[in-house]
């Protein structure tokens, strides 16, 4: 446990310095895309964290849905028998159409949300982006064409 602190300490400051080295290099090129970039990043951590749980739930909820349909293929394979005895084919039947149906709406709704968050993750990242392409771009004709009319001899 000794040996292991500094080790830990070596490793945190192996990590961070060069972290911290480019973020003040950011600074140092342009504070105004270093702000920019800080306060969308989380914005944009916090999106993708959202994105992923949902998606990640959709999948979960189809591997479900494709277990339990697994699992009444594999009882009506063995069971083909006794299905027939008991006159369960309509109710096996029926139970393919209910999940059939269960997982044709589990997909539209994956297919939904992964058709949503691809529109709001290029609004989120497209409408910065755009905006801070501008700003640098006006900032640098004004400054441009200001050092040409001062550079200029009047006559």
């Amino acid at each position: 446990l000794g040996a292991a602190v500094p080790m830990a300490c070596t490793d945190v400051l192996k990590e961070s310095v060069p972290l911290i080295l480019l973020l003040a290099y950011m600074v140092y090129l342009s504070p105004e895309l270093f702000i920019l970039f800080m306060t969308a990043s989380p914005l944009v951590a916090i999106f993708v964290g959202i994105c992923n749980k949902k998606i990640r739930a959709r999948f979960g909820q189809l591997q479900e849905v494709m277990t339990t349909i697994g699992r009444y293929i594999d009882q009506t394979c063995k069971n083909q028998i006794v299905l027939q005895v008991y006159q369960g084919t309509q109710k096996s039947h029926t139970s393919f159409q209910d999940m059939n149906s269960d997982s044709q709406v589990i997909e539209n709704k994956l297919n939904r949300t992964q058709a949503l968050t691809n529109a709001i993750a290029q609004l989120v990242f497209g409408v910065p982006a755009a905006a801070a392409f501008y700003l640098y771009f006006n900032l640098f004709i004004t400054i441009n064409i200001t050092s040409e009319l001062l550079a200029k001899p009047w006559v």
